[in-house]
């Protein structure tokens, strides 16, 4: 998540959107760390754990916004549609057992009329919340003790609830880590841990793809001491972090781990890179089954190279390696790194994988 969403999800649900209320419409927040400045260009700035955040033009009261057709404060006809489908959609899972993730920070899933189909269903219901913290800069979306009584009210009727820890705030840590009892009383089964990706860089951190994110060292002996406190109150501990995934109790970090009715594919390159090597499907090995790929290889060649090979191929390839050695496995991440050393590891690390897929 970009930090650009961080609040902007305070006005989405990934199913049940249009019952929920929201007072502000917020669309974009900018994080100044450690800035003493109180104004900036005019706008007010709020204080959060020692972050300073800016209220930009984008995020202003819904008071202030005029109404429009899908403003959160009204349910024109078209959101009342949209309140019938989702719970259409749910009936269809209940009659038909099949396993699927809801993943929510609003508190309508807790409303009778979505209890009652849900309790039918093989769900695994996934709960964003990390602490009370989070209340200040997630302004209009349900605060955290809210959240927990949503997940006190519906784990009795599924399968399992999974906290979301995502993003993880390295300012918030203390905080997060006296919210894990609370998790576990409520129900939950367990927490998933990933940590804040910015938009724009800050100091200290590490470009990693399109993102700037906090440095794997400085994440893993926090990521540790949740997990040990995770363990000690029973709770499951899973890392979305792709540099640390092995640090969860199974590299599928959505928590559908053992039960039934859900199958992940281990075929991916968090398990290929860290040496599970598992046989791809039939599908995966079809020559042009790899153009899922086409967006990374944007050229007349690349097109071409897709169109041949499989998704097999493509996944076992060194060029895709080295596309994602740093998004998966960290190496690189450090600037101070010496090039020669950082190839030399690249090649080491790459013919350890090729040994293991032989």
């Amino acid at each position: 998540m970009q930090a650009s969403f961080l609040l902007e999800e305070a006005t989405m649900e990934e199913l049940l959107l249009p019952l929920q209320r929201r007072d502000l419409c917020a669309m974009r927040f900018v994080a100044l760390v450690g800035t003493r400045r109180k104004k900036r260009r005019g706008n007010s700035l709020i204080d959060w754990n020692g972050i300073k955040i800016v209220e930009t033009d984008c995020m202003l009261p819904i008071d202030r916004v005029k109404p429009y057709a899908r403003n959160a404060k009204r349910h024109p006809q078209e959101q009342i549609d949209e309140i019938k489908a989702s719970l259409k959609a749910l009936k269809i899972f209940a009659e038909t057992g099949y396993p699927f993730v809801v993943s929510t920070k609003g508190n309508v899933i807790a409303d009778e009329r979505y209890i009652d189909v849900i309790k039918d269903c093989n769900v695994v219901l996934q709960v964003s919340a990390a602490c009370s913290l989070y209340n200040k800069i997630e302004k209009g979306a349900p605060t955290f003790d809210e959240r927990v009584a949503t997940i006190k009210k519906v784990a009795p009727y599924v399968p399992r609830v999974i906290v979301r820890i995502q993003p993880y705030m390295i300012e918030a840590h203390r905080e997060i880590m006296q919210s894990l009892s609370k998790m576990k009383e409520a129900g939950a089964y367990g927490v998933i841990v990933e940590g804040m990706k910015f938009a724009k860089p800050f100091s200290g951190m590490v470009k990693i793809a399109g993102d700037y994110c906090y440095k794997s060292q400085e994440l893993k002996p926090r990521y540790e001491e949740i997990r040990e406190r995770a363990h000690e109150l029973g709770l499951a501990f899973f890392c979305g972090e792709n540099r640390l995934r092995t640090m969860g109790d199974d590299m599928c970090c959505c928590g559908i781990v053992g039960l039934n009715g859900f199958k992940g594919t281990n075929f991916n390159l968090e398990h290929l890179y860290n040496g599970d090597v598992q046989k791809p499907t039939g599908k995966m090995q079809e020559a042009g089954s790899a153009r899922c790929f086409s967006a990374i290889f944007q050229t007349t060649v690349g097109n071409d190279m897709l169109k041949k090979n499989s998704f097999a191929d493509v996944m076992s390839s060194k060029n895709l390696f080295r596309m994602y050695k740093t998004a998966v496995l960290g190496i690189g991440e450090s600037k101070g790194d010496c090039k020669e050393n950082e190839n030399k590891e690249i090649e080491r690390t790459w013919e350890r994988i090729k040994a293991k897929m032989q």
